[in-house]
Order: C-alpha cells, then sequence, then structure tokens
C-alpha cells in the first residue's frame, strides 16, 4: 500500500493518479499511549487519563 504526502510548495516524484508530484513515503510511524491507574488489587474502578500521541515520523524515498 503505497502512501503518499502533499506539502504546499514542496512538489514531491509520485507519478500515481490523483497524487501526482507528491512526496512517497518510504516509512511512517508514530506512538499512543494512554494511562490506567487502578487500586492494588482490585479490577473494578479503574481510571484512565486522556490518550497521548507521541511525534510523527515521516521517511521519503
Amino acid at each position: 500500500m503505497a502512501i503518499y504526502v502533499n506539502y504546499d510548495g514542496i512538489p514531491g516524484e509520485a507519478t500515481q493518479q490523483d497524487h501526482t508530484k507528491w512526496i512517497d513515503v518510504l516509512s511512517l510511524s508514530w506512538g499512543v499511549g494512554r494511562g490506567i491507574a487502578t487500586v492494588s488489587g482490585s479490577t473494578n474502578n479503574r481510571e484512565a487519563s486522556e490518550p497521548s500521541v507521541s511525534e510523527v515520523s515521516i521517511v521519503k524515498m
């Protein structure tokens, strides 16, 4: 599956129809986490924090 990125003013090398001159992406990664707290010895009444998203890393061809 191909991934393309389009930034205004930065031409890419893609030739795929509908994505001409977009940037071909070789690799894409990101991280997501969500903390969950619970009282020791119990599986009830868990409290979850808001999800946090870390940086997005893109490697172009």
